[in-house]
């Protein structure tokens, strides 16, 4: 049976020995060697001191390499000049626009209409072009996903019985949208 004055002697071990680890500079997450922790749990009137023993982890640790005032300034230096020339080099890229590169403007029934336009590289984008009639089914109006440069192109014949008119062609990919329109003479 241990008595309160080695109780208190315990913890002012424990306590000296956390103060020297963080005057020391290691983070909680280094363990260097196993640690004992010595605890006291009071139950009814009787001290009882209890030991524990913490598994040593398997991360490196780490050190603090002592700094002058050279090391200090130079890594300073670099780092705010590269942060200024972040934004100036490469700033963060949004999604391109649909560009339409290419386009029939008019056609005759029966003819070939196409389209062809630049956005994000390796990008599905799908088209709709649509008639009186409703959504266009006509063979080679599907989903097709861009080159590395963002380039992809449709071709498709406009029917023979489709009425004179101005009809919207609708592009979607890479969180855009792009409504242009062509003309059936």
């Amino acid at each position: 049976m241990f008595n309160k004055k080695r109780v208190f002697a315990a913890l002012v071990c424990i306590i000296s020995f956390a103060l020297t680890i963080i005057m020391s500079g290691c983070s909680n997450s280094t363990t260097l060697s196993t640690i004992s922790t010595t605890t006291s749990q009071t139950t009814g009137n009787s001290s009882t001191l209890v030991q524990t023993t913490e598994e040593p982890t398997t991360e490196e640790p780490t050190t603090e390499e002592p700094t002058t005032e050279k090391s200090t300034q130079k890594p300073t230096q670099k780092s705010t000049q590269k942060s200024t020339k972040k934004p100036t080099q490469k700033p963060t890229e949004a999604p391109k626009n649909i560009e339409i590169t290419n386009v029939s403007s008019s056609v005759s029934p029966g003819e070939y209409a196409y389209i062809s336009m630049q956005g994000e590289p390796n990008t599905d984008y799908s088209i709709t072009v649509i008639y009186n009639s409703g959504p266009s089914t006509a063979a080679g109006l599907y989903t097709k996903t861009s080159d590395s440069n963002g380039n992809v192109s449709w071709e498709w014949k406009v029917g023979t019985r489709t009425a004179s008119g101005t009809y919207p062609i609708i592009i979607s990919g890479g969180g855009k949208t792009y409504t242009t329109e062509f003309t059936v003479y």
